[in-house]
């Protein structure tokens, strides 16, 4: 997987948060892979962050995971209608769907990508949005031989609370879409990139999983489903909230019964 960090001058999004249940307190298995990413930041002025004081210019370094919490369902998708895009979208639901099996994953197809919480296009990304401080951007990225998939996640800086929303999906073709190897190739990187967006942030090592970073298989493997279940039973760091919310970090953080 190749990871690119950019740190902007703006507010903008990142994605997620968690669906909390108690029917099931394990996942299937025990070997699970990485899925939390590292994110740093200096401090731009004086603050308290998790009831710790950081002088201007000091470095946080924060460990954080996400997943879609139930208040958050139905997830609202928007997809590109191109390259038989829609379809594979609706495929790579039904596949997390089959491991997630109580309920945690239920989605929303829109008209308006404006009201969408994931964005899913057919064409390549566009260069790294120049956005306001406050933000870091992260770019997961997969390229198989006949395809390419990519995926664009918005974190609050510095504290690293927020995911803002929408996330933004790529997957395209690399070779005509007449070729035999295209479309199993577009099928399996959105199922991959889907993982990403429901917070799946690591490539797994092993080939045999569909979140290894060219995937091969055609689905979520026991490892995999192992992974996303351990991540949607615990408590998540991010929260997914609307690249609109321009509430200050330090009022949230105050409130009472403010969600973390």
């Amino acid at each position: 997987m190749t990871m690119r960090t950019t740190h902007h001058l703006a507010l903008a999004g990142l994605l997620l948060g968690a669906a909390a249940c108690t029917e099931i307190s394990a996942p299937l298995r025990s070997d699970i892979y990485g899925r939390s990413i590292i994110v740093s930041d200096v401090v731009a002025q004086d603050t308290t962050i998790d009831g710790v004081f950081y002088e201007m210019g000091e470095l946080v370094t924060d460990t954080v995971d996400f997943a879609w919490r139930a208040h958050d369902l139905p997830i609202k998708i928007w997809v590109h209608d191109t390259a038989g895009l829609p379809d594979d979208v609706k495929a790579a639901v039904a596949a997390w769907q089959g491991v997630l099996i109580f309920g945690e994953l239920a989605v929303q197809y829109v008209s308006d990508s404006t009201d969408a919480q994931i964005i899913v296009r057919g064409s390549a990304p566009p260069p790294p949005p120049e956005t306001p401080s406050g933000v870091t951007g992260l770019r997961f990225h997969s390229a198989p031989a006949a395809c390419e998939g990519g995926t664009d996640i918005f974190v609050s800086a510095p504290d690293h609370t927020k995911l803002w929303t929408p996330i933004r999906v790529y997957v395209i073709p690399k070779y005509l879409l007449s070729d035999p190897e295209t479309a199993p190739c577009l099928a399996r990187v959105t199922i991959h990139e889907l993982g990403h967006a429901l917070g799946l942030f690591r490539h797994s090592p092993n080939v045999e999983d569909i979140m290894f970073s060219f995937p091969e298989v055609d689905g979520p493997s026991d490892v995999d489903a192992a992974t996303v279940q351990f991540l949607y039973h615990q408590t998540p760091d991010l929260r997914a909230r609307p690249a609109t919310d321009t509430i200050p970090v330090e009022s949230l953080m105050s409130a009472p019964g403010a969600p973390r």
